[in-house]
């Protein structure tokens, strides 16, 4: 894994071993700042379900000021850590050890100019958050406690339980996010329908 433009073009960042992380592509990433732009005079990005720090010190290297970068993983947010250090970006990275919504609360007064999300691609494989929606959004909103349950594709609530993680998060992800701002969602064809419909609901 590599950083692949900017001012830190062609470091190598250090990954976490196993499968619950799952660091974005060179070609996805290439192909997300195709559509945003190459380089940046400034701004700040929120890297969700972050990993190694992939992106967001992508975005550093592009010339944004602040990365914020999220994990529930502490072993992940380590790795981060280290990939920070690394390219000795410390003054502009800032990484949260936390659930999404823990790390939402701290950061509900900020407003992005980049929100990108990389969640669990609902394989079968994968765990997802179990949430309970008798809470209403503030509520919600300010829970510091989530579990991750598996979601086998043999559950009958397979695909349900994916898509109401991804839309309460999208939701709180808009209110992040400022007026000309911009969300990337990187996905494969598991739920890609699916959460186009979703998109198209919440975003317009």
């Amino acid at each position: 894994m590599r950083i692949i433009a900017g001012i830190h073009r062609s470091r190598v960042l250090k990954t976490l071993a196993g499968e619950l992380t799952r660091p974005t592509l060179d070609q996805v990433k290439e192909s997300c700042f195709n559509k945003m732009g190459q380089y940046f005079n400034g701004g700040i990005v929120l890297d969700l379900f972050s990993g190694c720090g992939n992106i967001g010190l992508e975005c550093i290297s592009r010339g944004f000021d602040k990365a914020i970068m999220v994990d529930v993983n502490p072993s992940a947010c380590s790795i981060i850590n280290e990939n920070v250090a690394l390219l000795k970006e410390e003054s502009k990275c800032e990484v949260i050890c936390a659930s999404y919504q823990q790390a939402i609360e701290q950061l509900k007064c900020i407003h992005f100019d980049f929100i990108y999300i990389d969640p669990p691609y609902n394989t079968g494989n994968d765990f997802v958050y179990m949430d309970d929606f008798s809470d209403t959004r503030s509520e919600y909103i300010s829970k510091t406690k989530q579990g991750l349950i598996s979601n086998p594709n043999i559950s009958g609530k397979y695909h349900t339980r994916w898509l109401n993680m991804m839309y309460s998060r999208l939701i709180i992800a808009k209110t992040l996010l400022k007026n000309d701002g911009a969300i990337f969602i990187s996905i494969d064809d598991n739920e890609l329908f699916n959460l186009k419909k979703i998109c198209d609901e919440i975003f317009g």
